[in-house]
């Protein structure tokens, strides 16, 4: 089997997952975009200003600027809430394309060793990423009981190094950073890298 082969063969698949974790990617931004401005607006209102005849239109102004903003900040809140439940099915995608990737990896070269390494990411390349991504994604939930394999770690201790502490390995599934990371927010980008690695 070649890599042509078998993205043709999973093409329906890739663009499902795809499509299905960007939607609720585009959702989650646009949900904290509103979330921080609400809070920012919240937040300017500042300190109720003391109780004065004399200022009782001022006061009242903002008592009603303060109940709107209250009232949208709880609705904001539970928009919240809705997001953080689904960061985990949005984790499910992403670590099922990552789940496809390897598969087709490992069909066409056998072991990963067969494999180009492909374009260089962080301290590490493409092929890593895709296969050590996929491993961390899979087995998450068996961390601290049982540590990573070395490969794993490896990996990810360079990607940490590159990128950050959202890459530091727990007992969390990395999915959804990993796919940021190779940017495989549309199928072609998914093919592209895929083929690279023909």
């Amino acid at each position: 089997m070649t890599i042509t082969e078998y993205l043709d063969g999973t093409r329906h698949a890739a663009s499902t997952l795809i499509n299905a974790f960007t939607f609720e990617w585009k959702a989650h931004n646009d949900a904290a975009v509103v979330y921080n401005q609400t809070i920012d607006e919240f937040d300017a209102l500042g300190a109720i200003p003391p109780l004065d005849p004399d200022h009782f239109a001022e006061h009242a102004r903002f008592a009603e600027a303060f109940q709107k903003s209250r009232e949208k900040y709880v609705q904001m809140r539970m928009v919240q809430e809705d997001r953080f439940e689904k960061i985990q099915s949005t984790a499910i995608l992403c670590g099922a394309l990552l789940q496809l990737a390897k598969q087709g990896l490992a069909s066409v070269h056998g072991s990963k060793a067969n494999i180009p390494i492909g374009r260089v990411i962080g301290g590490t390349n493409l092929r890593n990423v895709i296969w050590e991504g996929r491993n961390q994604t899979m087995h998450f939930e068996e961390f601290p009981g049982k540590p990573y394999n070395p490969s794993v770690t490896a990996c990810f201790q360079a990607l940490e190094a590159g990128y950050g502490a959202k890459f530091a390995l727990g007992a969390k599934n990395l999915s959804v950073e990993i796919i940021d990371l190779l940017d495989w927010r549309t199928l072609q980008k998914y093919e592209n890298d895929m083929s690279s690695l023909a």
